[in-house]
């Protein structure tokens, strides 16, 4: 899980007492350590349509690319389909990650890439901001907390999504409510623009800048998702 403490920082790991080094933290170390939970964590709680069907579609594109083993079962088949098709899920994850941290070094004035370089400018351009910051951690007193991609004065908040290939649907309910709640969290105000920033693995570029009206209807559903986290895990991190 991704946790923040009170301070905002991120606990993404904790000490594996048994066999040591670190292991991926969880709701009962959440519990015991008083950390709440990431906004995008939040946000799992309520169905990604768009997110399971691409996640079928791996599976099924496994399934026709993949040869049958002579002798393999249908159950073993079956576990070797499901383990290709999340491989392929690692690999657009990693690409991701990538495509973010050529981002964020970009911002930095870092070494970076062609594509670093282009989503600076633009986003730069876009936001028409005089200061900025990347990667900012928080924590809100109402239990949560994330990582905002970027912000900038003018009061602005920009989230980076990496796709494989751009489509033409650029307004996912969960995007805004993410961006609302990364707002509302900093305590910018009200009217601070709200831009996502979708990235092509080959570097094109689209961005999608939400209306106040958004802004407000997605702040509502965060919140609510937020309140159904907490009756479902049985954890009230409020502070």
């Amino acid at each position: 899980m991704h946790l923040y403490d009170r301070d905002g920082n991120p606990v993404y790991e904790v000490p594996n007492k048994s066999k040591g080094g670190m292991r991926p933290a969880t709701l009962r170390d959440a519990k015991k350590l008083n950390l709440v939970p990431s906004v995008t964590e939040i946000l799992k709680i309520m169905s990604a349509p768009g997110l399971e069907q691409w996640k079928q579609d791996q599976m099924i594109q496994a399934a026709l690319t993949e040869p049958r083993i002579d002798g393999e079962t249908d159950g073993e088949f079956i576990a070797r389909i499901k383990q290709t098709g999340k491989e392929h899920a690692r690999i657009a994850a990693d690409r991701g990650t990538m495509i973010h941290s050529e981002i964020e070094n970009a911002f930095l004035l870092k070494q970076t890439t062609e594509i670093g370089e282009s989503v600076r400018g633009y986003t730069l351009n876009i936001t028409s901001v005089d200061s900025w910051g990347v990667e900012r951690p928080f924590s809100h007193q109402l239990g949560f907390g994330g990582r905002v991609d970027f912000w900038g004065d003018p009061p602005c908040v920009v989230d980076f999504k990496t796709k494989e290939k751009l489509s033409k649907k650029n307004d996912w309910p969960e995007h805004i409510m993410q961006l609302a709640a990364y707002r509302f969290g900093l305590c910018l105000p009200e009217d601070a623009r709200l831009i996502n920033v979708y990235v092509s693995w080959d570097g094109d570029i689209v961005h999608k800048e939400w209306t106040s009206e958004d802004g407000e209807h997605g702040l509502d559903g965060f919140l609510r998702c937020l309140n159904l986290w907490k009756w479902a895990k049985n954890y009230n991190p409020s502070f």
